[in-house]
């Protein structure tokens, strides 16, 4: 029932801690106080790399429910996921544990953003595209981006605009092979240049 004996007590003086007393050659009155305690269990948290949790333990009466627990994600990462020995018990960034009865080991879980930088030729016979990988977001602080292609006298750039209200623009380098109809090459890191 989350409780357990602690002692028993007469006029506030200790008699005993074994849970069981016995009385013998009884010539007055007693009066008894039977002393309980609550178990209690204690909740640790912790992070991976890429963010932090506001609460890393605390410790809660049996039966009860522990404080919240909120996952925050660093710049360029996202929250994934509480685990519990390997085990998926959340995805929502706020875990609350209710009706504590044992230990609890968490672990919040975070990965790094990636972006997906996809490109056409246009017209498809003038050339072709290879290359673009998946970046993975450093210095990018908003999902509010456009990607954007541009070229001009030969040389083909990519850059990467913020449109959240900071106004940033951001440039990636990214090696490209963007070949003429009639010869290919490979172009240096963000840039290309026609031979």
């Amino acid at each position: 029932n989350g409780y357990y004996f602690i002692k028993w007590t007469e006029n506030e003086n200790e008699i005993g801690t074994n849970d069981t007393i016995v009385l013998t050659n009884v010539t007055e009155s007693h009066t008894f106080t039977a002393h309980f305690g609550i178990y209690t269990y204690d909740i640790t948290a912790s992070a991976t790399i890429g963010g932090t949790v506001n609460i890393a333990s605390q410790t809660v009466n049996h039966g009860s429910n522990a404080l919240p627990l909120v996952a925050k994600p660093d710049k360029s990462y996202q929250f994934i996921n509480w685990t519990e020995n390997n085990v998926v018990i959340s995805e929502k960034d706020t875990l609350i544990l209710s009706n504590i009865t044992s230990n609890h080991t968490i672990v919040a879980n975070f990965v790094k953003k990636q972006y997906t930088i996809t490109a056409t030729a246009s017209p498809s016979d003038g050339g072709t595209l290879t290359g673009i990988p998946t970046y993975f977001a450093d210095s990018i602080k908003s999902l509010l981006i456009q990607a954007k292609f541009k070229v001009e006298n030969g040389i083909i750039a990519l850059s990467l605009i913020d449109f959240s209200g900071s106004g940033t623009m951001w440039f990636i380098s990214i090696p490209i092979v963007f070949p003429k109809p009639s010869q290919t090459g490979q172009a240096p890191k963000g840039l290309l240049k026609e031979n």
